[in-house]
């Protein structure tokens, strides 16, 4: 005899199974859109983790769609909700492959809809004939589509809603984005995950629609800030001359001696050894061959100039005029009233670095006119 218990056990059950094509047609959607876009991309290699991380995303994301429409009544409202989303996904997701396939490059949700008005504008022919050129791979997309308008019935039937069916949902779904976001922050590609979080970099790494999710979450929180590296710097000076480290602040000074003493010798040798035919003065060594060969020339019989031309080499050789660097920053006083610990070791890695020396050429253009040239592009790389 059927008791009240059994019945109420087994009215779960059937409900459960009456839902159940939602609950892997939803995911499945997902996990296809997501992988069709890895597999198809040119540019970045889909064989890594990545793909576990997007799996996981993707089923955790597909179980929360399932959710959403299978809460909402009555049923009309949410087939006819749940299939202009699907279209919406599909035309996401084939934006996202047109851009990447032309452009080499994924687009987040603000960067792209700042550009719409202007690319359905100006450049609506471009956009016309990509989309037209790869119009079989957006056939391929359109597929979660036509399978819901052709069991949208059974995918969401009209059925009263089971409370126990929840937990079903809900559990797998947190364990799995748990989970999965664990795996991207710990993981090999934590830098995109958090810091250095770019839609373009992490499209390819944690998927499409989870870049946008965290692309949100970034927008309202803040992206991350990078870990500070505990390393020393020493300001540069001309007294050190840049090289020095935290323990041994003069060491490339010397090594920098040593190579000019070396130099120096070896000009003296040349300088005492190295005559030429005509008995005139010392040939240059070969620091450098073609001031060699025109100080050569200058010095034949019967050349105007040559003795004048000789010592203002030999004056050159002995007196190198000297430049200056060009080292406009005072980074000590900067590091000194920074409070910011960021900036403040910023100014101290710059302010490390030896500075270029000015030359014969410095202030060559001063006073002159500067064109700069400013040209249009979608990548946020280039000038825009």
């Amino acid at each position: 005899m059927e008791t009240p218990e059994t019945k109420t056990a087994e009215d779960a059950k059937a409900s459960i199974k009456t839902y159940l094509p939602a609950l892997i047609f939803y995911p499945v959607t997902i996990v296809f859109c997501e992988l069709m876009l890895k597999f198809t991309d040119n540019y970045n290699s889909p064989w890594n983790v990545s793909i576990l991380t997007t799996v996981l995303f993707s089923i955790s994301a597909g179980l929360l769609f399932c959710l959403i429409f299978t809460l909402i009544r009555p049923v009309i409202l949410s087939r006819i909700l749940s299939g202009i989303t699907i279209a919406l996904l599909w035309i996401l997701f084939c934006v996202e492959y047109d851009c990447n396939q032309f452009y080499k490059m994924y687009y987040g949700i603000t960067y792209a809809a700042g550009m719409t008005g202007q690319v359905m504008g100006d450049f609506s022919s471009v956009v016309w004939s990509v989309a037209l050129k790869y119009i079989f791979q957006e056939a391929i997309f359109l597929i979660p589509l036509i399978v819901f308008i052709a069991f949208s019935n059974r995918i969401l039937p009209k059925k009263k809603y089971p409370v126990k069916i929840l937990p079903i949902i809900l559990v797998p779904m947190l364990i799995l984005q748990i989970g999965a976001s664990l795996i991207a922050r710990f993981g090999e590609f934590g830098n995109v995950y958090t810091y250095d979080f770019a839609v373009c970099n992490s499209v390819p790494r944690i998927g499409l629609l989870n870049s946008f999710r965290l692309e949100i979450a970034y927008i309202i929180t803040g992206t991350p800030e990078a870990p500070i590296e505990e390393d020393d710097f020493v300001v540069w000076t001309p007294e050190n001359n840049g090289g020095g480290t935290a323990a041994d602040p003069g060491a490339a000074q010397s090594d920098a001696n040593n190579e000019d003493s070396n130099s120096s010798s070896a000009t003296n040798d040349a300088n005492e050894n190295g005559y030429g035919n005509n008995g005139s003065s010392a040939l240059n060594t070969d620091i450098n061959d073609s001031n060699e060969n025109n100080a050569s020339d200058s010095l034949k019989p019967g050349s105007e100039g040559s003795k004048t031309d000789s010592e203002e080499n030999k004056k050159e050789q002995e007196n190198p005029k000297e430049y200056a660097y060009n080292a406009c920053v005072d980074f000590a006083s900067l590091i000194e009233n920074e409070s910011n610990d960021r900036i403040k070791k910023m100014h101290e890695y710059f302010g490390s670095l030896e500075p270029s020396k000015q030359n014969e050429y410095t202030g060559i253009f001063e006073g002159k006119n500067l064109i700069f040239m400013s040209a249009e592009a979608f990548s946020p790389y280039a000038v825009d």
